[in-house]
């Protein structure tokens, strides 16, 4: 008698418990949302699941602060937006704000921010294509919020420098990286035009990182390759945790460079 063959069924964990709530799909097991249950045998081996880099890391932990002031929330949801080229589209009750997003944590944060700036539920769902799933989300917009997402780069940002730090976190959420301290120095943001990379080192350089731009197939890339400064670009945005274990990483190097000298 054969064997019943093994599967692996996945339950997908719901971001919003809304009218308009959709299903999420997010990249790790327990702690964000998928529960594997093996059908078939005893003790099986769960499939493989690829380490998670620190750049997400790093992301999850920023998505999980939402700032306590409605002024920086509302900087930190337009940066988000602009970084990932949102735009506003035409619904029966007004415009919204259209975001498409590659990260589950920051599409769960655009839905909480936009609950506590204006107390609306975001309409989002979730597609896989082949090798990952892009996030969808509708935050329909008060009249009196559209302004701000119809800005030029030249003129959207804040003048409080608290709402800076939190428009710089969303727009790294949306658009940034950075390298494990363990390989090379290196932090970037892929600007949507240049008109945004100048705002980008505008806000560096206030923070005194020393920042550069370069093209890269046809975008505009700010980058930062010293160790300070992207310590501080991660302390800029709130990323206790992650400045934690970037110095940790970085001592142990700094020590075997100079017993190897």
């Amino acid at each position: 008698m054969s064997r019943p063959r093994p599967t692996w069924r996945v339950s997908l964990a719901v971001a919003n418990s809304g009218p308009h709530s959709r299903t999420n799909v997010s990249g790790s097991l327990k702690d964000r949302g998928l529960d594997w249950t093996w059908k078939g045998r005893r003790n099986p081996r769960r499939p493989e699941v690829g380490p998670i880099s620190f750049s997400s890391e790093v992301k999850s932990e920023l998505s999980g602060l939402i700032p306590a002031r409605p002024s920086c929330q509302f900087a930190e949801l337009t940066g988000v937006f602009y970084s990932t080229r949102g735009r506003l589209i035409r619904t029966g009750n007004g415009n919204a704000a259209y975001f498409s997003l590659l990260r589950n944590s920051v599409a769960r944060k655009v839905v909480r921010l936009s609950r506590s700036l204006a107390q609306v539920e975001a309409k989002y769902h979730a597609e896989r294509h082949a090798k990952r799933t892009a996030f969808f989300i509708e935050v329909p917009l008060p009249e009196s919020m559209e302004p701000a997402f119809t800005t030029s780069a030249a003129r959207a940002l804040p003048e409080k420098s608290c709402d800076r730090k939190n428009f710089f976190r969303g727009f790294f959420l949306g658009c940034g990286s950075v390298n494990a301290p363990s390989t090379r120095y290196h932090l970037e943001l892929v600007a949507p035009t240049l008109g945004w990379a100048t705002v980008l080192l505008y806000l560096l350089h206030e923070a005194q990182v020393r920042a550069g731009v370069v093209e890269r197939a046809g975008q505009h890339v700010v980058y930062v390759k010293d160790a300070e400064g992207i310590a501080r670009c991660l302390q800029l945005m709130g990323g206790n945790r992650a400045v934690m274990e970037f110095e940790n990483v970085r001592v142990v190097r700094d020590v075997r460079a100079q017993v190897n000298r």
